[in-house]
């Protein structure tokens, strides 16, 4: 089955990125993730390596490895990794039911998760999730903001 990206805010200004089959993505209305993955340059440095022969060999030769430099795409991570939940949509299969699964973020919490089903999903909208251990978690979790967000200047403490 085909996949899309999405993206889903984790928190502390971070957005990670995943994919999603395209089926759930056009039956729950999700818009796909058109930013382009930021390229990351990732390096490594000159070492040695020990490598055997053959699987039945017991002497090793070491080996030298170069010092190398390449770009990396960053954020999506790849399809089937990250944790499952579970979505239960408003079709039947045998009197129950019917969900389905979306790996998400390993890094996703409970809550980043309801506010993105809540924020993301525009048809089909449902009220609540499953999570990998089976709890039963609602979609419809008022917004808190905080109290300081740190923008300002400190108060001045009262004697």
């Amino acid at each position: 089955m085909p996949s899309k990206p999405a993206a889903i805010d984790i928190g502390s200004g971070r957005v990670a990125r995943f994919n999603v089959r395209e089926d759930i993505m056009s039956y729950f209305g999700i818009a796909e993730d058109t930013k382009e993955p930021e390229a990351i340059l990732r390096r490594r440095k000159a070492h040695t390596r020990s490598l055997y022969d053959g699987l039945t060999d017991t002497s090793r030769t070491s080996t030298n490895v170069e010092a190398s430099e390449w770009y990396d795409v960053a954020g999506i991570s790849a399809f089937g990794a990250g944790k499952p939940i579970k979505i239960p949509t408003a079709l039947k299969s045998n009197n129950l039911i019917r969900h389905v699964i979306v790996r998400v973020p390993a890094s996703a919490t409970n809550f980043a998760i309801a506010t993105w089903i809540d924020k993301k999903f525009t048809r089909n909208k449902p009220s609540y999730f499953y999570t990998p251990n089976g709890r039963r978690y609602p979609t419809n979790i008022p917004t808190v903001s905080d109290v300081d967000p740190g923008d300002s200047a400190p108060p001045s403490p009262t004697p």
